[in-house]
């Protein structure tokens, strides 16, 4: 309650995105169990500093989902961890996103640190992926609601020592 004894704006607010969350998972859950990930494929991306790490789900409906499972120095290692989950993951609905997490964490038997958190976080993130392609929405409205409508940028492909200031932009205006 609000000092004023009235209901606290806060309270009712979560109350709402709580209802609105619940009725959209209920919504995906329902019309899209059918939707099974079929396969996984890994891409190690060359950097000048360092290899980012990329996966993709593919599923029987001809959707995919890409995640980042970047490990600095540790590309080749979560790649390995990411094609040894698949058995936990695989002919799973990608909209049971909490149940692939959860068997990735405790049917595994032993903590993998960094390495198994980062295959993970790359399987659940391509699993959002498919979500959001799925029901045509953007995943801040499948978790919540967006924020804000700003958000600040850095710079990250490489050091000013290594890389001139306008490469970045020529090789993005390539791809």
């Amino acid at each position: 309650m609000a000092r004023d004894g009235g209901p606290n704006r806060l309270e009712a607010a979560w109350e709402a995105i709580t209802v609105v969350g619940r009725q959209k998972v209920h919504l995906l859950r329902k019309g899209n169990a059918h939707i099974k990930i079929t396969g996984s494929q890994t891409y190690v991306v060359g950097n000048l500093w360092k290899n980012w790490l990329f996966v993709r789900l593919e599923t029987d409906e001809g959707l995919h989902g890409v995640g980042e499972g970047t490990l600095n120095g540790f590309a080749r290692t979560v790649e390995a961890a990411i094609h040894e989950l698949e058995p936990l993951y695989i002919g799973v609905s990608p909209f049971d996103v909490e149940t692939i997490t959860l068997r990735m964490l405790r049917d595994v038997y032993s903590d993998g640190g960094q390495t198994q958190g980062s295959a993970m976080a790359a399987i659940e993130t391509a699993c959002w992926d498919i979500t959001g392609k799925a029901t045509g929405q953007p995943l801040y409205s499948l978790i919540g609601d967006a924020a804000t409508t700003l958000c600040a940028a850095t710079r990250t492909a490489g050091t000013a020592a290594l890389v001139p200031p306008s490469a970045p932009m020529r090789r993005r205006e390539r791809l």
